[in-house]
């Protein structure tokens, strides 16, 4: 059994905290909320919370207006994949949304024992995500 949607809106990385313990991003509890939303929308109720669960998240990004010439062509700050601080660390993204699927799709976390994680440019940022019972 699986399910599959996608969220749209700005991945957050979550790990990182300011001086004073809260998440250093602004856009990480936006973010889990359009995950936890996009989830809930998805799942049937035959789901079981309590098996345990492969992910597959991709991670859209928008691919900046400098990577192009004025003419539509790559220019030289051009390149394949969503790369940079900006964008997060891979993990980072993941942890952020794993911990958004808890209560929705799995109990707890720690029920994810497979994980396939991806950064790509897209038209529109977001995720696209796939649970699989295992």
């Amino acid at each position: 059994m699986q399910v599959k949607f996608d969220v749209i809106g700005r991945p957050a990385p979550q790990g990182s905290k300011n001086q004073f313990g809260a998440e250093a991003s602004q856009f990480v509890k936006p973010w889990r909320v359009d995950v936890k939303y996009a989830a809930a929308k998805a799942v049937g109720p035959d789901w079981d919370t309590k098996k345990a669960v492969a992910v597959d998240i991709t991670f859209k990004f928008l691919q900046p207006k400098s990577h192009f010439t004025s003419k539509g062509k790559p220019s030289s700050s051009w390149t394949q994949f969503p790369i940079g601080r900006n964008k997060g660390d891979i993990d980072k993204l993941c942890r952020s949304t794993l911990d958004a699927l808890t209560g929705v799709l799995y109990d707890d976390d720690a029920q994810v024992v497979y994980l396939i994680a991806k950064r790509q440019w897209a038209s529109t940022a977001g995720a696209s995500i796939i649970v699989f019972h295992l």
